[in-house]
């Protein structure tokens, strides 16, 4: 009997452990759970990069400068999102996926090099647009590279959906 009474467990003693997006203290515990427990983040939408990424996967020319342009717009999509509204402005992530598939070539729609961005931040235009001309000179593998813009500052605000994109070099 003593040895069984251990296997019981205390009154008011939580069995099940959450990990992932369920765990606590996840930042995106408040979108995934009806509750709205959480830690509370604040969430950008986006429909999308704007033409020529917008339909992808599109091909690219090397030492070509790709224009990627998104607006920003707060839960109900009414009041669009400028530099004075975020913590910290949105970034480029960019990643190899695999080999290239894509038929749509867009160098004739893409900037010279020169017109490429420094380092990884989106800039804030006059157009009230979110913009990053990425350098594709850079990326030397040929395949397939999937784009995304991500916060600048994750324990401040997150997007959803995600705007994502994808090019090709061959």
């Amino acid at each position: 009997m003593k040895h069984s009474a251990a296997l019981v467990p205390k009154p008011r003693v939580n069995l099940t452990r959450f990990h992932g997006v369920f765990a606590p203290n996840s930042k995106f515990r408040v979108l995934v759970t009806p509750a709205r427990r959480g830690i509370r983040i604040e969430c950008q939408h986006t429909a999308g990069f704007e033409p020529p990424m917008d339909h992808y996967p599109v091909r690219i020319q090397k030492n070509r400068a790709l224009p990627l342009k998104a607006e920003l717009f707060d839960y109900a999509v009414v009041l669009a999102k400028s530099d004075a509204d975020l913590a910290a402005p949105p970034v480029v992530q960019v990643m190899l996926n695999g080999p290239p598939t894509g038929d749509v070539d867009v160098s004739d729609d893409a900037l010279p090099a020169g017109q490429g961005s420094e380092g990884n931040q989106f800039v804030f235009t006059d157009e009230d647009k979110w913009q990053f001309n990425l350098k594709t000179g850079q990326f030397e593998a040929p395949g397939t590279y999937i784009v995304w813009m991500e916060s600048g500052d994750p324990d401040a605000y997150a997007f959803v959906p995600q705007c994502v994109t994808e090019f090709e070099i061959r």
